[in-house]
């Protein structure tokens, strides 16, 4: 049988562990209310997350786009240069 003391230690120790329980879940729902309030504040719709993962696919197809539009458009330049170079150049070459 348990004395007087064991018993207070024994219930101490619960209601430390039922504390700790506490403060976790308190701890995980304020974590969970503060991502998603600046999750909302950034636009991101946080109800609906198959659309922000489309919007997200989106906007990397466009950077992709456009990068692929920057490399092409260099390219144009630099070709036009070196053909312009040579009408430049072919005369004095051709002799």
């Amino acid at each position: 049988m348990m004395d007087e003391a064991q018993i207070l230690h024994l219930a101490k120790e619960v209601a430390k562990e039922a504390a700790n329980e506490v403060a976790t879940e308190v701890a995980r729902e304020a974590g969970a209310e503060g991502a998603k309030k600046a999750m909302q504040a950034f636009g991101i719709d946080t109800d609906n997350p198959l659309e922000v993962q489309k919007d997200q696919h989106f906007l990397r197809d466009l950077r992709n786009g456009t990068n692929k539009v920057k490399t092409r458009f260099v390219l144009a330049i630099a070709s036009a240069a070196g053909l312009a170079a040579a009408v430049k150049f072919w005369p004095s070459v051709k002799g």
